[in-house]
């Protein structure tokens, strides 16, 4: 019986390893775009100069974040977590710095942005994970989460404009 149990466990693992590996394999080269994108605007000193012009643009820090949320569920919804923070956070951080508002409010508030665009359509990797992984279809899944999307937009709200609550730890 023992034998039979860790028969069927390495299978589980052979399987298990193979679906990994695809999806390591369709991530690395976004990874790797991502990373050659930051250094070329950082080379091009592209914050620097957005910098100035959002600072010159509006000294608002609300006015910005709700502009930089709009920004990020859209590119939340198209591209995933990891590229959109390699290429954004640079671009975004000196500006934000700028007008007063913390690195880590805003690392946070970015982190929980993103999640957001990824449980939205049109691409929802999360969910395209989560039906792969559990074999499960879009007609039970989808619908499954949109009330802890609403949850979590909620929150990100509360997140954003209430920089205390992400930041009491940090202190």
């Amino acid at each position: 019986m023992p034998g039979l149990v860790l028969t069927a466990a390495l299978a589980d693992s052979k399987e298990t390893t193979i679906s990994t590996t695809r999806m390591l394999g369709m991530l690395f080269p976004i990874i790797a775009v991502a990373l050659s994108l930051k250094s070329l605007l950082t080379i091009k000193r592209v914050s620097h100069e957005l910098t100035e012009w959002v600072t010159g643009l509006t000294s608002n820090k609300i006015l910005f974040l709700v502009l930089v949320n709009l920004l990020l569920l859209v590119v939340g919804c198209f591209f995933d977590v990891i590229s959109a923070i390699l290429i954004l956070a640079p671009l975004l951080l000196m500006p934000a710095v700028a007008l007063g508002i913390n690195p880590v409010h805003f690392g946070i508030m970015m982190v929980v942005n993103l999640e957001i665009g990824f449980l939205t359509p049109p691409i929802e990797m999360n969910l395209l994970v989560a039906i792969t992984a559990r074999r499960e279809n879009y007609k039970t899944v989808g619908p499954a989460v949109q009330p802890f999307v609403a949850i979590i937009l909620g929150v990100f709200m509360l997140i954003t404009f209430v920089p205390q609550l992400s930041l009491f730890l940090a202190r």
